[in-house]
């Protein structure tokens, strides 16, 4: 989910949160990089295809790294690098949390949690968008459960300031039980546990599976949104490269995809005047994966 406004300067800024990564069918395991890369590029050839009736190019062959790939176009052959649009700290932050996870599952047991059945558990690490902690022992594990411990969420309460938003608002203020939350005295992590209740469905739900989350946030203003496509266009800007094919969405080596970073560089392109600064490169493209839409970024010198 992603939020997008205006802030005090003028400045449009968008705010990514509630990110879930998503598995790309097809995917058994880790693949090798050369594979992935492979895949980006028919990935954008065929969405190439769908958009301008035509193939960007004819065969490839690997590359001397830089470049990826050297592609046959009508004009010639291109020397093409491929690089994906990553939000590098949701990437390390959900490969931390699937560890807190997997050891967050076994430890479990010996807490009663029962009372937030039916309930979507976020959590979040320092204030509300930190970084999981790099360690692998329990030290957040064991008083995070036990912050969580006998909490009890009443879904028919829930259900009933559900039913009355729908007609006539949300209340000034929730009435206790509706939601559960708490934080380590430590400042270091927290949870909340909101219901799972539809208002379209009458039966309240009395119990249903917890799931639980990882709660974090990002805000990027357009300056800074720009400036991160731009610092990966300047790392690629090398004589051996032509064209920078920049993948938002795509998936990683484990066939994970992060909506989050597709949706940031949707909020990138809506820029009416949008371009990057390279010496060497002629070409850069941006391919967004799930929306299957290709973007050439105008390419200007630098002022020298």
């Amino acid at each position: 989910m992603a939020l997008s406004g205006t802030d005090e300067s003028g400045e449009r800024f968008v705010i990514l949160t509630t990110q879930y990564p998503e598995m790309q069918a097809g995917f058994s395991g880790p693949v090798p990089k050369e594979l992935l890369e492979r895949l980006h590029l028919h990935r954008f050839a065929g969405d190439f295809l769908l958009q301008h009736g035509t193939f960007p190019f004819e065969g490839h062959r690997p590359g001397e790294d830089p470049p990826d790939f050297v592609v046959n176009t009508s004009t010639g052959p291109e020397a093409l690098d491929c690089v994906v649009f990553p939000l590098q700290e949701w990437r390390l932050s959900y490969r931390l949390f699937s560890r807190f996870m997997e050891r967050l599952q076994t430890a479990h047991r010996d807490h009663d949690l029962s009372g937030l059945a039916g309930c979507d558990v976020g959590i979040y690490f320092g204030q509300t968008s930190g970084t999981p902690p790099r360690r692998s022992d329990d030290e957040l594990i064991e008083p995070l459960l036990t912050l969580m411990d006998g909490e009890r969420v009443d879904h028919a309460e829930a259900a009933r300031v559900a039913q009355q938003a729908a007609t006539s608002g949300f209340p000034d203020q929730f009435p206790a039980g509706i939601m559960a939350a708490g934080r380590l005295p430590s400042g270091e992590a927290g949870f909340f546990a909101n219901p799972v209740y539809d208002p379209a469905v009458h039966d309240v739900p009395k119990e249903g599976p917890l799931t639980v989350g990882l709660h974090k946030t990002e805000h990027f203003t357009i300056s800074q949104s720009r400036e991160l496509l731009q610092r990966l266009v300047s790392k690629h800007d090398k004589p051996e490269i032509q064209h920078l094919l920049v993948t938002a969405g795509g998936p990683d080596r484990d066939g994970l995809r992060y909506p989050g970073e597709e949706m940031l560089a949707h909020f990138v392109i809506e820029q009416p005047d949008l371009h990057v600064n390279a010496i060497h490169l002629r070409r850069v493209t941006l391919h967004l994966w799930g929306q299957a839409s290709i973007h050439d970024v105008p390419v200007v010198a630098p002022h020298t």
